[in-house]
């Protein structure tokens, strides 16, 4: 979502503003991305203990990677979906 969808940008608004409301979505962008990321490794470490746990060979099971095994989770910087790297 980009703030500007929620706070209108006047066409008033000087060019100094315009330009910090843009590196203010682009640091939400970042921040999703990088929280994504996160989210993503912690998933992926967590199925691969669980892998290992039930003594597996990581051969032997493969990930789900396609839409309905991400989750979403709405957080400061705004909605961010990760992969849950479920296996079977």
């Amino acid at each position: 979502m980009y703030l500007h969808t929620i706070w209108p940008i006047p066409a008033t608004l000087n060019p100094k503003s315009r330009v910090e409301l843009g590196l203010w979505e682009l640091l939400l962008e970042v921040g999703r991305c990088a929280l994504a990321a996160l989210f993503a490794l912690q998933a992926r470490r967590a199925t691969e203990r669980d892998i290992d746990n039930r003594g597996l060979e990581r051969s032997e099971v493969r990930l789900r990677l396609d839409y309905g095994y991400w989750h979403c989770l709405t957080t400061t910087f705004g909605s961010t979906s990760f992969p849950l790297f479920v296996y079977r």
